[in-house]
């Protein structure tokens, strides 16, 4: 690391696997202390990861409060203190509205967006009290625009968006900044591991839930997590500028072509990028 540069102590949610991981490797190869949160880790323990650089695992689960606040105080032990929050563990979830359980919708929620929140407010403290703080919330180009088949996911992070945009004046006084990342397609297993909607099957939704299924199966394709995680490492190290961050070339040119879009061409963009567009137009399939 450069002299000039600040060692930064770093807290990753969803740090075990995907961009979570990435981040982690790469922050901890720019030689900042790079702490990986998951459900995974059963105890603290200094660990190797990519180019063998040392990384820390600590059990957390964005669900319990108590080891949301508990991976804190770990890092206070070990390095006295957090600069910066990637608050990136999340679900998928895919699947038509009318059979998506409503319980199904507040396991996402309770992941994607109570699980950050939980995170933000057990780093809060520390971070007031410091004067200074990033948090980066990792949305996605779904924060941005909700697709047919991914109602539940959607919700979570427009509520994620909506309450970071509040957020960031209310701790801008306090030397925190706030940045929510919108990756789009990434190269993991996330949309594979996706549940399907497991309430009472429609008939009339039969093609649409086996287009879902087949679709999920295809999402291995997009930006590497590697370069997605080089340019969110690049914004904790300097955190000025927007709010709002598309990241990887993708996101980046649909979030410039959402701000010109009328409600129309919005839908059709929707349709597209879902592949539903037969769904919509009422044929019989893709």
């Amino acid at each position: 690391m450069n002299a000039s540069r600040r060692r930064l102590r770093v807290l990753v949610t969803g740090g075990g696997s995907g961009i979570g991981a990435a981040v982690v490797n790469v922050a901890a190869a720019q030689g900042h202390f790079a702490f990986a949160g998951g459900r995974r880790f059963a105890s603290l323990e200094k660990a190797r990861g990519d180019n063998g650089v040392s990384i820390w695992n600590v059990p957390l689960n964005v669900r319990d409060e108590v080891t949301c606040r508990a991976a804190v105080e770990e890092m206070k032990k070990e390095v006295s203190g957090i600069d910066v929050l990637v608050a990136n563990a999340g679900v998928p979830y895919s699947g038509a509205f009318e059979e998506t359980p409503i319980h199904e919708f507040k396991r996402v929620l309770d992941v994607n967006f109570l699980g950050a929140a939980r995170m933000i407010q057990s780093v809060l403290p520390v971070m007031r009290e410091a004067r200074r703080g990033v948090i980066i919330v990792v949305s996605s180009l779904s924060g941005l625009i909700g697709l047919p088949g991914d109602s539940a996911y959607a919700a979570s992070k427009f509520a994620l968006e909506g309450a970071c945009e509040a957020l960031a004046p209310e701790v801008a006084r306090f030397g925190v900044k706030v940045l929510i990342v919108e990756p789009g397609a990434v190269k993991t297993e996330f949309m594979a591991d996706a549940a399907q909607a497991s309430g009472e099957a429609v008939p009339e939704y039969d093609p649409f839930r086996a287009f879902l299924a087949e679709r999920a199966q295809g999402r291995s394709r997009g930006a590497d997590a590697a370069d997605i995680a080089e340019e969110i490492v690049a914004m904790m190290e300097n955190p000025e500028g927007p709010l709002r961050r598309p990241v990887g070339d993708q996101a980046r040119r649909v979030a410039e072509r959402l701000q010109t879009l009328s409600e129309k061409e919005r839908a059709a963009l929707a349709l597209d990028a879902s592949g539903l567009d037969w769904w919509a137009a009422g044929r019989a399939s893709s």
